[in-house]
């Protein structure tokens, strides 16, 4: 009866069990929804990595829980209900074609969802090969990736003439390989040298030719050992608070879905951000149907900045003590008292000083998670305790800022999560307490009021000396410490063809930050309205507004104080797929940005804008182009805009618009083969009005002369 009901309501379209193509990701589109201003404090690497994984390694809709579902960040409360009772009633999906027959789902969701789900032939025989043999043949999913990308103006670091310039060349290289089979296996490398650093050997130094090189191997389903992996790896626990992996996304113009976070546990790191990831063993063992315990060990060397603990040390001395200390490579250099550390989390090694820095503390981590799932998978909960260690003290220079920040060698933290879903409604949560005695709390709730409304709010408390080093939570800070806040979200469909989004968040800061010398308080709120009047037009207006005090600009007084600042940015978007082959999108963004000037004590207002047409045409079924043509003037730096724009696979450019000018790309995707891709990418800001004002662009070793940047990438991927 079921199959009659789904050739009845696609009929003339769809032969039942038949599977449509899945379309390629549209990045720009998840990042205009899941973020609501587009900057480079975001860590769009991992947000990235994790959704291109998401796509690589689609979720199995009849397979699927309660929490892989909420972890796609597209479906409601509501949506989700609705899907696992009709699985639950009708049994498995027979085709992906289904969801538009589950009340709830319409095109829109179904298009989003499409990158993502699958419906697996429930009929196909498991292959019974020994595991070697499955990661040995593999060929679904495996590929050797090789990349190149350079500036081709000279900038002032590769100048012979300057002193205490790059090492190294100008050139940016990149190596992945990858074979992953979905809930059985993945493993691979990533190979990675920036541009600025060079190729040299160095064991003492831990240097070996590269100064980026990630591994991992990493099984699944191997009876009770639901995860055991090998080399480097991330986790992703309860909402984040401790241990944070994959998806990090908070506030933005979807206002309710995003909040919350679920226990993922291992997840496999494939990213080329060289700090917050663990290298070592972490396994997930299943105790019993409804208790999972997670451990793990990390052990690796990271950048820091090492010196001796003197009343007086210049800066040469500094500098000239680190290069003798990483010279003779220190192999006990946990039984040096004497010394202590700062942590660098920059990940380049492109001068004598950077690259002194390179690996010099060594990082140990040991923790636990135990999780539980109720039978009915309706409330989970879980504990989690993990330790780091230090071989050197870390002492930060000392500020009123940062007084109450982490330093020493051991940071002890212990906390607890939480989430229970009851009809329409998720409750959720975490506490987490670090050995400074700081606490941490999460407090959130995300409900379908109706069919066409959803709601969320979400309060946090980061204490002053709360310390997590490897957990990312929502918050206004890019780190868990000094804050608390209270959002709210809702969003509002009353059409196919409308929907409204809106959220406000009030935050204030007990103690000082950088560039806030004093406590301070602040709130933002964003709205969007989108309109779809056809299933080829789509079009948007968002608004945002943020308030938050900032030490006063250009201040000639002896004491720092804050002053308020206002930050307003709009956007107006619309896309039409002209054909099957040709998408455009115009964009207009804005900003103005106000603060009190120091010599008239009146608000001073600065503006900016840009302006973008972009066309991505599939010329033919083997060849693509994307390219992009923008118009910006800013007046300071304060405005400048932002935008993600087309790249090739696996690499992500979100560059500011900053003076003015143009910017243009032109990206090509040519299928050379069935197992060969070639992507090129050619990119150029032209200024009129340098962001110096002094026809140069950039500063330090970054300054380029003229009034043109010019950037190349070109890549290879090879499918075997």
């Amino acid at each position: 009866m079921r199959r009659l009901v789904c050739l009845l309501v696609f009929w003339g379209t769809i032969v039942i069990a038949q599977t449509p193509k899945r379309p390629e990701i549209d990045v720009d589109d998840f990042i205009q929804n899941l973020f609501n201003l587009q900057d480079e404090e975001a860590d769009y690497e991992s947000f990235y990595e994790a959704m291109l994984q998401m796509y690589t390694d689609p979720l199995d809709l009849n397979r699927a829980t309660r929490e892989d579902l909420q972890n796609l960040f597209i479906l409601t409360e509501y949506q989700i209900n609705s899907f696992l009772k009709y699985r639950a009633k009708n049994g498995k999906l027979l085709t992906i074609y289904e969801l538009q027959a589950i009340e709830g789902f319409d095109r829109a969701t179904f298009q989003k969802l499409l990158p993502f789900v699958e419906v697996r032939d429930a009929g196909m025989a498991a292959d019974a090969s020994s595991i070697f043999r499955r990661m040995l043949q593999n060929d679904n999913n495996r590929f050797l990736m090789l990349r190149y990308a350079r500036t081709l103006q000279t900038k002032r670091g590769y100048r012979p003439e300057i002193k205490n310039g790059y090492l190294g060349d100008p050139d940016q290289l990149y190596a992945r390989f990858l074979s992953r089979n979905t809930q059985d296996f993945s493993y691979g490398f990533t190979l990675e040298k920036d541009a600025g650093e060079r190729f040299f050997w160095s064991p003492p130094r831990r240097y070996m030719g590269i100064d980026f090189f990630s591994y991992h191997l990493t099984l699944y389903n191997r009876g009770r050992w639901k995860t055991i992996s090998l080399g480097d790896y991330q986790l992703q626990i309860g909402q984040g608070l401790l241990l944070t992996g994959g998806f990090q996304v908070g506030k933005g113009a979807e206002p309710t879905a995003t909040l919350r976070r679920n226990t993922l546990g291992i997840l496999p790191y494939t990213s080329l951000l060289e700090t917050r990831f663990f290298r070592g063993a972490a396994a997930t063992y299943e105790l019993s149907s409804n208790v999972e315990v997670t451990s793990f060990y990390s052990d690796k060397y990271i950048d820091a900045g090492i010196r001796e603990n003197r009343t007086t040390f210049s800066a040469a001395e500094e500098l000239d003590s680190l290069a003798i200390l990483t010279e003779e490579g220190i192999q006990n250099i946990d039984e040096v008292s004497e010394f202590s550390a700062t942590l660098r989390q920059f990940g380049m090694h492109r001068t004598a000083s950077e690259l002194a820095a390179y690996k010099t503390l060594r990082e140990q981590v040991v923790g636990t998670n135990i999780h539980y799932k109720s039978p009915n998978k309706r409330f989970m909960a879980g504990l989690t305790a993990l330790n780091t260690l230090f071989s050197i003290p870390i002492q930060r220079e000392p500020t009123d800022y940062n007084q109450f920040e982490f330093q020493g060698k051991n940071n002890f933290v212990i906390g607890a999560d939480y989430a229970w879903s009851i009809q329409n409604t998720s409750f959720f949560g975490e506490i987490g307490r670090s050995q400074s005695g700081g606490i941490g709390i999460i407090q959130g709730l995300a409900s379908s009021l109706a069919k066409t409304v959803e709601f969320a709010a979400f309060y946090r408390n980061y204490q002053k000396n709360f310390h997590t080093l490897y957990g990312r939570a929502i918050g206004e800070n890019s780190r868990n410490i000094n804050e608390e806040g209270f959002y709210m979200g809702l969003k509002y469909s009353p059409s196919r063809q409308w929907q409204f989004a809106l959220y406000y968040d009030q935050f204030r800061f007990p103690w000082l930050k950088f560039r806030v010398d004093a406590p301070t308080a602040g709130d933002e709120w964003l709205f969007r309205a989108t309109y779809r009047p056809s299933r080829t037009i789509t079009l948007y207006f968002q608004a945002r507004q943020e308030d938050k005090p900032r030490n006063l600009a250009d201040n000639i007084t002896r004491i720092d104080y804050p002053t308020p600042t206002t930050r307003r940015n709009y956007m107006v978007n619309a896309d039409y797929r002209a054909s099957e082959k040709i998408h455009l999108r115009s964009r207009v963004q804005w900003s103005d940005f106000s603060q009190i000037d120091l010599d008239t004590r009146r608000t001073k207002t600065t503006y900016g804008y840009a302006i973008m047409q972009d066309i991505t045409w599939d010329i033919t079924s083997n060849f693509e182009l994307a390219a992009r043509f923008a118009n910006f003037d800013t007046d300071d730096f304060d405005n400048r805009q932002f935008a993600y724009e087309k790249d090739v696979l696996y690499a992500f450019a979100i560059p500011a618009y900053y003076g003015r000018g143009w910017r243009n790309y032109y990206v090509i995707r040519w299928k050379i083969t069935r197992k060969i891709d070639f992507w090129c990418k050619y990119a150029y800001f032209l200024y009129q009005r340098t962001p110096n004002d002094n026809n140069t662009i950039g500063s330090g070793l970054e300054q380029i002369n003229g009034n043109q940047k010019t950037d190349i990438r070109a890549q290879l991927r090879f499918k075997f």
